[in-house]
């Protein structure tokens, strides 16, 4: 599902298929969250507001608890939260669409729906994202992958966040991987990464998030 965009322009995505559980979409939800708290700059206005989003996702999962008890009509009142929730992520995307359709460019338009935390999808085509995590060969490992810059002498900054907002920088590389080590199992990772180029370094990506196994 995506909303309508002049022809050409990069259109707003969410992958369903990817949240079929709903501890999956609340955990999504709250990654939504992050980047537009941490992207005030390129979304500066979101309706509802993000104070207003974390107190609905709030309550839906507590409501997604209470449902798992099997209490009388816990899992009706959980689906009216649920409803609610998808009701606003929808407006988010609306909006991020809105921002990118009155982007300057195709890249910026791009950045600004990724920051946001959705996939982008142009001319038919799911543009790779900019960053990803999956784990690695070891316990307390993970690889994390970004889309390459467009220079080919450029550089990485990858900075690492246990709550996705107090950041540390754990490696700089010449390669668009890079793999973490030492994590801590049982433990949510957020992760994001910058491309240094000549004229210096390039905006932050979207974070993305993993749990260490």
């Amino acid at each position: 599902m995506s909303t309508s965009t002049p022809s050409g322009r990069p259109i707003a995505v969410v992958r369903i298929s990817r949240y079929r559980k709903i501890l999956d979409y609340i955990e999504f939800i709250k990654l939504l969250i992050l980047n537009f708290t941490n992207n005030v700059a390129l979304l500066p206005s979101p309706v509802p507001t993000v104070a207003n989003m974390t107190t609905e996702n709030n309550a839906l999962e507590t409501a997604n608890t209470v449902a798992g008890t099997r209490v009388p009509g816990a899992v009706a009142a959980r689906n009216v939260k649920l409803k609610k929730v998808k009701t606003n992520m929808w407006s988010w995307l609306r909006y991020v669409q809105e921002l990118a359709d009155a982007a300057p460019d195709t890249a910026t338009a791009i950045q600004i729906i990724e920051s946001a935390g959705f996939a982008v999808r142009l001319r038919g085509v799911h543009i790779k994202p900019t960053i990803s995590a999956t784990y690695g060969e070891e316990d307390g490992e993970v690889i994390i992958r970004a889309r390459a810059a467009d220079e080919k002498r450029a550089g990485y900054e990858w900075q690492q966040s246990n709550d996705g907002l107090v950041w540390t920088t754990v490696a700089t590389t010449l390669q668009s991987h890079v793999v973490i080590d030492g994590l801590t199992a049982g433990q949510k990772y957020y992760f994001r990464v910058r491309a240094i180029i000549k004229t210096g370094p390039l905006l932050w990506t979207g974070a993305v998030s993993i749990w260490a196994k």
